[in-house]
């Protein structure tokens, strides 16, 4: 039976050089054929390297030509199925060796570990960092992404330069979704805030109903106020207590109304929005938020001394 709370399994990703990839399968298969992986049969890779074992079993090893580089991608993907957490755990420490692996011989230019469920919340900061427990990234990676290298830095529990790769690992113990939210939601904010203009994705949240239950215990922090017919403005009342954040509920409903520019009335209407505005009671929560409204098209405002809305 599927936990739904579980992490549905995990995808190892790495991409390799075309004259590595022989030496590189060489890596992978201690690991494939041990206790963790089921289903797979290693074989010798096939000179056109369009698949070393496809879809067999739960488990499957896929090798495609890389999309933007050069080489190819070397895809394991290990499904949770009947896994007990215990093997799942001990699923992501094999993939993590893997990885340490190829980057300790200088095979992989790039390697990462994520989950395929848990986690699936916007905002989405660059570096596909959301679902990742294990990613390697460069400096000039980091710094063409964030204004602030060291919040990305910070977002890991363990840093580790291993061949010519900076590895960045994070809550391998972690397996249930809810712990997994429970150690990234702060960072993700955090990444999101931190992130140049223009790299954050928002979509469309997937969560399972243990992460619902999750976030459902803190109170949003966006109240949907009303529409202006006049100034065609739809109004959010924000408010945050100081030392918490805007939830990624309120940040995807803002986006969506923002980019949608549509809000359907009680009568099931639609309105044209032209501005979407969140006033929040005093400076210092606004100025906090603006980073992660602004740039979705969400004008943060809060009263000034005169009692006139300000923007932030």
């Amino acid at each position: 039976m599927t936990r739904v709370n579980g992490p549905g399994g995990f995808d190892f990703l790495a991409y390799v050089s075309a004259s590595s990839l022989a030496e590189a399968y060489d890596r992978v298969k201690p690991t494939l054929v041990g206790p963790f992986v089921r289903g797979l049969r290693p074989r010798k890779v096939p000179a056109a390297a369009r698949y070393v074992s496809r879809e067999v079993g739960d488990d499957s090893l896929v090798v495609f030509p890389a999309q933007g580089r050069s080489g190819y991608a070397m895809r394991i993907t290990l499904l949770e199925g009947a896994r007990s957490w215990d093997e799942m755990g001990a699923a992501l420490e094999a993939l993590a060796e893997v990885a340490g692996a190829l980057a300790d011989t200088g095979v992989a230019t790039h390697v990462e570990i994520t989950r395929l469920r848990g986690g699936n919340l916007s905002p989405a900061p660059p570096l596909g960092v959301n679902r990742a427990h294990l990613l390697s990234a460069s400096d000039a990676d980091i710094a063409g992404c964030y204004l602030d290298p060291q919040v990305f830095r910070s977002a890991w529990s363990q840093v580790e330069v291993r061949g010519g790769l900076t590895l960045y690992l994070r809550a391998f113990y972690a397996i249930g979704n809810v712990d997994f939210l429970a150690v990234t939601l702060h960072h993700q904010l955090r990444l999101a805030r931190a992130a140049r203009p223009g790299t954050v994705r928002y979509h469309a949240p997937s969560l399972t109903a243990a992460e619902e239950a999750f976030l459902e215990e803190s109170p949003r922090k966006l109240t949907g106020v009303g529409y202006h017919p006049d100034t065609r403005t739809y109004e959010f009342a924000g408010f945050l207590p100081e030392g918490e954040d805007l939830d990624p509920r309120d940040l995807f409903e803002a986006w969506d109304l923002a980019s949608r520019k549509r809000v359907v009335d009680v009568r099931g209407n639609e309105l044209p929005v032209d501005r979407v505005h969140a006033v929040f009671p005093d400076r210092r929560s606004a100025e906090w938020v603006r980073p992660l409204l602004e740039p979705i098209g969400v004008v943060v405002l809060y009263p000034d001394d005169s009692g006139a809305d300000v923007p932030a």
